[in-house]
């Protein structure tokens, strides 16, 4: 991205991409592996904006959040905790721990078998599940997505993980079963052992 101002202003330049690594039309994230670099994340009151309070997510009140390992996105997303309340399940900012390369998260999909792992230089990065996507085109494409009685289809049906683009990458991993070059993705050599 490239910004070109007539007059001093301040500028965030983001990265807005949204992931569904069991491919599109493939339902919910939930049963997707993710993992976070990340010991704390930012609170968000009930309009889901930040407080300025951060959470250890070694609390009680952050460890629906904590995704220091690899863990299903699913597996406490619908606890009863305030945060996920205010966030209608995870729109959040995770305070990056540095890591030598970069890497700040990884989502794996053992379904499809992709892996994308993401890299910054920046402090924070956004963890969002989709909550306020639209609802289905139709009942159809709704049930051919998920089972009915599970919700609302697009809600939690992707995941972006947002930071700022200076010095950021994300990389796709894909399978070896996979022969249909892909535009825009890289294929790369990736340790998925973590992710089994």
């Amino acid at each position: 991205y490239q910004a070109l101002c007539d007059q001093d202003t301040v500028i965030n330049l983001t990265n807005h991409s949204y992931f569904n690594l069991d491919g599109e039309d493939s339902g919910s994230v939930e049963g997707q592996h993710l993992q976070i670099f990340a010991d704390s994340f930012a609170e968000n009151d009930a309009g889901c904006l930040p407080t300025g309070r951060i959470v250890s997510l070694d609390s009680e009140e952050g460890a629906p959040f904590d995704f220091r390992e690899p863990t299903e996105i699913g597996k406490r997303l619908h606890e009863e905790n305030i945060h996920l309340k205010n966030g209608s399940g995870y729109d959040h900012n995770y305070l990056l721990k540095k890591q030598p390369d970069g890497l700040c998260a990884r989502a794996y999909s053992r379904s499809s078998g992709i892996l994308l792992e993401c890299r910054t230089s920046e402090p924070g990065m956004q963890l969002y599940t989709g909550n306020f996507c639209p609802p289905p085109i139709s009942l159809a494409r709704a049930e051919k997505a998920m089972p009915t009685g599970q919700g609302s289809v697009w809600r939690h049906s992707t995941i972006r993980m947002q930071w700022s683009t200076r010095n950021s990458q994300a990389l796709f991993c894909l399978p070896e079963s996979c022969t249909t070059p892909q535009p825009n993705i890289i294929s790369a050599c990736c340790n998925q052992q973590a992710f089994l």
